[in-house]
């Protein structure tokens, strides 16, 4: 299902509906976006499949792409929009250390005004990591040359 959802820069976007043959379209009560829903994914892939990689490449290409993660990518305009929050960013961290190995730098919920929601996603890219770890000796995927 995944793959299906698959928008500009090979994106999923945050709703989608799918059509009797399961093509996913674009969701018309939802601006058709990569953001604040769909940025969870790789948590799930993360916990969820032994090598998630395929699956979360254009997200990690995508917050790599400019001078800070943005939290925002709008399938009709390709624009992107502010900058991702601290849960986003670890998101992005995890995600990173999945492709890469790199050691993922979470940021401190102790440095920004607390969000809940920001708050929560950093959270979770902990735990992500942390669950991901204690997996070991497969927990990491080799480092690509």
């Amino acid at each position: 299902m995944l793959w299906r959802n698959r928008f500009a820069r090979n994106l999923p976007a945050d709703w989608a509906a799918l059509k009797p043959s399961l093509k996913p379209f674009g969701y018309s009560g939802q601006n058709p976006r990569f953001s604040y829903d769909a940025c969870r994914i790789p948590l799930y892939l993360g916990w969820s499949l032994t090598d998630p990689r395929p699956y979360i490449e254009p997200m990690v290409d995508f917050w790599a792409s400019g001078a800070r993660p943005s939290a925002v990518y709008d399938f009709q305009t390709g624009q992107t929009g502010e900058a991702a929050n601290a849960g986003i960013h670890g998101i992005y961290q995890f995600s990173r250390w999945m492709m890469t190995g790199q050691t993922p730098r979470f940021k401190s919920i102790r440095n920004e005004p607390f969000k809940y929601y920001s708050g929560s996603l950093l959270l979770l890219a902990q735990a992500a990591y942390d669950i991901r770890l204690a997996q070991a000796p497969f927990s990491r995927p080799p480092l690509t040359g």
